[in-house]
C-alpha cells in the first residue's frame, strides 16, 4: 500500500454523476424536445425516463479521471462504495435511521452502473472496496488511519469525523470548487480531539439522516461534551446521546478484524497491469465499445 492515499466517497461521486447525466431520455426517441402534457395527450413528459448505466459509468470516470491529474498521480486512489448499513447500525435496533431515504425504479440504473464500475475499476488498477454492512465513510475512516497521508473525498460532512493530523477532507460544495479542511481548522474552541466531532454531531443530530437534535443540558457546547464523556448526565439523557452518539461514530471499523481481512481480500482483486489491451478489457466487463475513449485516456495518464 502507498503511504499517500486518496479515498473517494465512490456511492456519491457515481449518484452525482447520475443526476448529472439523468435528463429524461426518451424510450425510442433520438433527442425529441419534451412536450407538454394537454387535457388529451399525457405529453412524452408523462414517459418513464430511461438511462443508460454504462454512460453514467463513463461520466464517473471522466471525474475520477480529472482528481488523479489534479493531484498529479501522487496519491494512490480507492473508490469506496456504500453496502448497506446494518453491521455497525443494526436496522433492527435503529428503525429511524435514514428511513425517508426512499428510492423509486428509476434509480436503477445508479445501481447498475455501480455494479459495471467495481470490476471496471479493478480492472484499471484503481482500488474498489465494497462490504456488505458497511458505509463508504466508515471505510474512510479506515484508510485515514492506515495512510501516513491521506486525503478523503465526498461531499458528505460526516466524512469530517475521519480528520487526523495527517487527514485532509476534501468537501464538495454545490456550484463552488471544492474545499480542503485540515485538522488544524476543525481542533478549535471545544473540539480538542477528533472524537469529540462525534460527540459533537450526538448533540447536533442530522435531519437527512433522521438522527434527532437533542438540547444541550449545559449552558455550552463543551461542557454538554464534557459531561457526556464522564457519564455526568442523566440516565435518560445519556440513553439518548448514546443512541445518537452510535449512529454517528465512525471508529468501530479500526478494531473490526474480520472486516480488515475482507478489505484485505478485496484490495488484493486490484490488478496492477503496466499497460492495457483496451479491446479486450471492454470484452471482459461487457462494456460499450463507446467506453473506449475514456479508458484510452486512462490508459494514457498510467503510461505517464
Amino acid at each position: 500500500m502507498n503511504d499517500k492515499i486518496f479515498g473517494v466517497d465512490a456511492t456519491w461521486l457515481l449518484r452525482r454523476q447520475f443526476h448529472a447525466t439523468n435528463k429524461g431520455i426518451i424510450p425510442g426517441s433520438t433527442g425529441v424536445a419534451a412536450m407538454p402534457a394537454t387535457d388529451t395527450d399525457p405529453g412524452v413528459d408523462a414517459i418513464p425516463p430511461l438511462q443508460d448505466p454504462n454512460i453514467i459509468v463513463v461520466s464517473f470516470l471522466q471525474s475520477l479521471l480529472k482528481l488523479i491529474r489534479v493531484y498529479e498521480y501522487q496519491y494512490e486512489f480507492y473508490c469506496l462504495f456504500d453496502r448497506g448499513t446494518y453491521r455497525y447500525r443494526p436496522k433492527e435496533q435503529f428503525t429511524e435511521y435514514k428511513a425517508t431515504r426512499e428510492y423509486d425504479n428509476s434509480y436503477q440504473a445508479c445501481w447498475d452502473a455501480i455494479d459495471i464500475a467495481i470490476p471496471l475499476l479493478r480492472n484499471l488498477g484503481i482500488n474498489t472496496i465494497q462490504i456488505g454492512g458497511l458505509e463508504a465513510d466508515d471505510l474512510g475512516m479506515y484508510y485515514s488511519h492506515k495512510a501516513k497521508n491521506c486525503i478523503l473525498h465526498s461531499a458528505d460532512y460526516d466524512w469530517l469525523l475521519s480528520t487526523r493530523p495527517s487527514t485532509d477532507i476534501l468537501i464538495a460544495r454545490a456550484g463552488a470548487e471544492a474545499r480542503l479542511v485540515k485538522y488544524e481548522e476543525l481542533m478549535v474552541d471545544h473540539i480538542k480531539e477528533p472524537s469529540d466531532l462525534a460527540y459533537q454531531k450526538a448533540f447536533v443530530g442530522d435531519g437527512s439522516d433522521n438522527i434527532a437534535e437533542i438540547a444541550l443540558p449545559c449552558a455550552t457546547i463543551e461542557e454538554s461534551i464534557s459531561k457526556y464523556k464522564s457519564r455526568d448526565l442523566p440516565h435518560e439523557l445519556l440513553s439518548r446521546l448514546d443512541r445518537n452518539y452510535n449512529l454517528v461514530r465512525l471508529d468501530r471499523i479500526l478494531t473490526d478484524t474480520e472486516i480488515h481481512d475482507v478489505i484485505n481480500v478485496q484490495e488484493r482483486m486490484t490488478k496492477k497491469p503496466k499497460q492495457f489491451d483496451l479491446i479486450q478489457l471492454l470484452g471482459s466487463v461487457n462494456a460499450p465499445s463507446y467506453m473506449l475513449g475514456v479508458l484510452s485516456k486512462y490508459n494514457r495518464l498510467q503510461n505517464q
